[in-house]
């Protein structure tokens, strides 16, 4: 797990300064994060955290995610999870039997077997645990967290300042909250 927090002074200076209301703030804030998220994940998405070999970056997009706690000091930032990803969805390297389990990519699961699904063009690496069948994993966090650290996390801070800003303007110009689907769209129609 990587977790980015936000650091709420500036954000408070913007509150301050545009004199936003509380329902304001937090509407602001939480849309501010989500877009961040966004921002986040669309630049994992290109960059596959510096892994290339993987089949779809859909996987490691799904694990960028918003947070937001409403209790107390509203602790807000962005999750992104750094778990282990499944030996399938990595492209390159191919599963070797042997007789003590599976070798792939320089790593060997003790125990384990390849099982190819109906209709799937590649093996995947199962163990049996305790009656129950479990696909091995690869670990990504260190190679992934570095990556992280260099080129995506300290652009985060600026860029959520950046949304929360914008957005924060826009309710101050309308005056409202902005709750609900296309609201939006309903200020820019009449």
């Amino acid at each position: 797990m990587f977790n980015i927090e936000v650091d709420h002074r500036h954000l408070d200076d913007i509150r301050k300064r545009l004199r936003l209301t509380e329902k304001q703030y937090r509407a602001s804030l939480k849309r501010a994060v989500k877009r961040t998220a966004g921002t986040a994940r669309a630049a994992i998405g290109k960059s596959k955290l510096g892994i290339s070999d993987l089949r779809r970056t859909t996987t490691l997009r799904k694990r960028v995610r918003p947070l937001f706690s409403e209790v107390g000091d509203m602790k807000t930032g962005i999750w992104i999870g750094l778990n282990d990803l499944w030996a399938s969805e990595f492209a390159a390297g191919r599963p070797k039997r042997t007789p003590t389990g599976v070798d792939f990519r320089g790593q060997h699961f003790q125990g384990a077997f390849l099982v190819r699904h109906a209709g799937a063009k590649r093996s995947r690496i199962y163990r049996n645990e305790n009656g129950k069948l479990v696909e091995m994993t690869i670990p990504i966090a260190e190679q992934a967290a570095d990556y992280l650290d260099r080129h995506i996390v300290p652009d985060l801070p600026a860029q959520l300042l950046h949304h929360f800003q914008s957005d924060s303007e826009f309710r101050k110009q309308i005056g409202a909250s902005l709750s609900g689907k296309g609201a939006r769209r309903k200020f820019y129609r009449t």
